[in-house]
């Protein structure tokens, strides 16, 4: 048994005055989040529309935005550096997008890397080299100081490559074609850098890496989720389509995987799920290889969360196609529930934990030619 917080907004930042209205509406139709990164000070966002904006964590007000607003220039990915001195954006018409957030958006310098669109972006190395990953899945090294290539990756993938991960010198990439693949980064050629190559049977919309080099985890779009040893290529657990066993837990529905993260503190991962409604739930996986749900948030979006990411203690912020930022603190502790169950309509009732009774069609996952 175990106690669920239940999360309310604690401040919403409104990024678009159009935001999106259905998740089966035209990618043109409104501006949404696509996706956001975090660092100490601040996070960014980037907008369907092209733009880039960044926030001040500690106020959450409007820092600076990015003057594009060109479909062609989306950022489907970004990393800041160590310091968050300096955010990189893997870009759709292929350029590769640096900007010095001490000064304007006339210092992003962009360094064209592909004619295919950039999907997916790592900074490695001390912040010396960015890997970034083509729609036509090929992995590209970028030396972004002196805006030199140095060497790319063209034979592991054959599909968009969705996600890529620095462990030190170790890289994980996730694609559309189901691999998740596996290098050492230091040996000379793409045959030698590749130490596994592991079938996950479905396309990948995120991988990372579970605290060291040696097991990752894989989310797909099919709604699965995996873990895997990387040494050896083999796969540690395969829990299949979660929606259904995570709707046990919380009483509804559950329409969609986040996004996932290892909580180094207590070694955990952990996983957000949500709804079209725009409401969520936080699991984490235990020891014994089980998730247990450890909170809830409602009432804050109005649509499909796209990015979660977490803050200090159990405080985390989330982005969506309703174009709103959320941050969650928790507020109220839940009467422990056994798992697996399905609570009581009075449970459901007192703590209105997630409304996903919408029958429109789950999130759409972009991918380009």
């Amino acid at each position: 048994m175990n106690a669920i917080n239940l999360l309310r907004p604690s401040r919403t930042v409104v990024t678009s005055l159009t935001p999106r209205q259905t998740s089966n509406a035209l990618a043109g139709d409104g501006d949404w989040v696509l996706n956001m990164q975090v660092s100490d000070t601040s996070f960014a966002c980037s907008l369907s529309n092209g733009q880039v904006h960044v926030y001040d964590r500690e106020r959450m007000n409007l820092l600076m935005q990015s003057s594009a607003n060109n479909s062609n220039a989306t950022t489907h990915d970004m990393a800041y550096s160590e310091d968050g001195n300096i955010l990189f954006m893997a870009q759709h018409d292929g350029c590769l997008a640096v900007w010095d957030l001490r000064q304007s958006d006339t210092s992003i310098i962009r360094t064209p890397l592909a004619t295919a669109p950039l999907q997916s972006l790592a900074v490695g190395f001390s912040d010396t080299i960015v890997a970034t990953g083509t729609a036509s899945g090929k992995i590209i090294f970028t030396d972004w100081r002196q805006q030199s290539t140095l060497g790319s990756y063209a034979n592991s993938h054959r599909g968009p490559i969705t996600s890529l991960c620095f462990n030190g010198q170790q890289l994980a990439s996730g694609a559309d074609d189901g691999l998740l693949c596996y290098f050492d980064t230091t040996q000379p050629t793409e045959e030698s850098a590749s130490i596994s190559i592991c079938n996950v049977g479905a396309g990948l919309h995120k991988v990372g890496f579970c605290g060291d080099s040696s097991r990752a985890f894989a989310l797909t779009g099919s709604e699965t989720a995996s873990l895997w040893d990387l040494k050896s290529g083999t796969c540690m657990h395969h829990y299949g389509d979660l929606r259904q066993l995570l709707s046990l837990q919380v009483g509804k529905e559950v329409d969609y995987l986040i996004d996932a993260h290892w909580e180094t503190p207590t070694n955990t991962l952990a996983m957000a799920v949500g709804s079209n409604m725009g409401n969520g739930a936080i699991f984490h996986l235990t020891n014994e290889g089980r998730w247990q749900a450890r909170q809830l948030f409602t009432a804050g979006h109005v649509g499909v969360i796209r990015a979660w990411h977490p803050l200090s203690g159990q405080s985390f912020i989330t982005a969506g196609e309703d174009a709103r930022i959320v941050e969650w603190t928790s507020r109220i502790t839940m009467a422990p529930v056994a798992k697996p169950m399905v609570p009581s309509s009075h449970m459901v009732r007192q703590a209105d934990p997630l409304s996903l009774t919408d029958q429109r069609p789950k999130r759409l996952r972009m991918s380009y030619a």
